[in-house]
């Protein structure tokens, strides 16, 4: 085949070691993950170092058996269910780029009951104070939907904080400016006002007062 194969170093007894290795600053659309170095120690002894890599798991030959460490988001369980019953996709014409993607779910909730949704990328479900968006998507048999949840406890005093920003901007920009030149009105109208009592009486005083005196003629 005018190939040569050529073996320069063999290792009768070898193990696989992986390192990781701190990188630069990523490009623009190249990806970095962050990594941790574990070790498990336990009254027997301690594993050897291993590193694992953010969303990993790994499993650890620690005493006599093995040990699986992840290095994730914590799981937090929710105080119902969610199961996915219809997925749906929409790509670009003549394209395989996903235009956009939408799920319909039924919530399984011990306290209120069976509940039917539908969550697109621009619509995320609000159910008990959390919030699944419409993340992402795998394809294949069978079709998997991906939901980002996020839970915000205090969103009602965001919604108080955005109702007085709003009503601070109305206060500011409409109202006040409005109030001021109606008392700008009400201001230059009360001086027409006192003008003009100060001129009537002086006017009266001109027409009450005698006219001077004409002079007498003499006759020839």
């Amino acid at each position: 085949m005018g190939m040569k194969v050529t073996v320069d170093r063999f290792l009768e007894r070898a193990a696989p070691h992986r390192t990781v290795s701190p990188a630069p600053p990523p490009e623009k659309d190249e990806r970095r993950l962050s990594a941790v170095k574990v070790r498990l120690q336990g009254p027997r002894g301690r594993s050897n170092p291993e590193w694992v890599v953010w969303t990993e798991a790994r499993k650890v030959a620690w005493e006599s058996g093995t040990a699986t460490v992840a290095y994730r988001a914590p799981e937090v369980a929710l105080p119902f269910q969610v199961r996915l019953l219809r997925f749906n996709s929409d790509k670009y014409p003549g394209s395989s780029m996903a235009a956009t993607y939408e799920s319909w779910v039924r919530v399984d909730d011990p306290e209120r009951g069976v509940s039917e949704h539908h969550i697109s990328m621009n619509h995320p479900l609000h159910y008990r104070g959390y919030i699944f968006f419409q993340a992402s998507f795998v394809e294949g048999e069978p079709m998997m939907s991906i939901f980002s949840v996020a839970r915000s406890p205090g969103l009602p005093l965001v919604y108080v904080g955005v109702g007085l920003i709003s009503m601070g901007v109305l206060w500011m920009f409409y109202l006040k400016p409005m109030l001021a030149r109606r008392d700008a009105a009400r201001a230059l109208l009360a001086h027409k006002e006192r003008e003009s009592r100060h001129e009537a009486p002086s006017a009266d005083a001109a027409r009450g007062r005698p006219g001077a005196a004409e002079p007498a003629s003499s006759g020839a």
